[in-house]
C-alpha cells in the first residue's frame, strides 16, 4: 500500500477496530463495509470480506451473511498470489459455519 493513496483503508480499519473493541459490532461492520465503496484492489476486498465474515460469525447470529462474506473472501483470493492465509482462514471459518448450521455436506465443499 502507498503511504498516501490508501490512508482511507488504514483509517477505516482503525475505526472498525475501535468499534469492535467497544463491542459496537454494528458500527464495526459499517466501517468495514465502507471499504468496498472505494473500489479497492482484490487483495483488500478479499481481506475485508474475511474480516466481515469472521466478525459476523463470532459476534452475531447472522450466520448466512457471515457465510456469504467468507465465501466471497475464498473465491476472490483463489487466483491471487501471496494471500494464502486468507484462503485458508476463509475455508476454515466456512467449514465451521456450515458445521454449526448442521450442514456437514456444505462444510466439505
Amino acid at each position: 500500500m502507498s503511504d498516501t493513496g490508501d490512508s482511507w483503508y488504514v483509517a477505516l480499519l482503525g475505526l472498525a477496530e475501535s468499534f469492535r473493541q467497544a463491542n459496537n459490532i454494528k458500527e464495526c461492520v459499517r466501517c468495514l463495509t465502507a471499504v468496498f465503496s472505494f473500489s479497492p484492489p482484490p487483495v483488500i476486498v478479499a481481506r475485508t470480506h474475511l474480516q466481515l465474515g469472521n466478525i459476523l460469525h463470532t459476534k452475531t447470529n447472522n450466520q448466512d451473511l457471515a457465510k456469504q462474506h467468507l465465501s466471497q473472501a475464498w473465491y476472490i483470493s483463489q487466483p491471487l498470489q501471496g494471500i494464502d492465509e486468507v484462503k485458508f482462514e476463509a475455508a476454515s471459518l466456512l467449514a465451521k459455519v456450515h458445521d454449526g448450521a448442521g450442514d456437514q455436506a456444505g462444510g466439505k465443499d
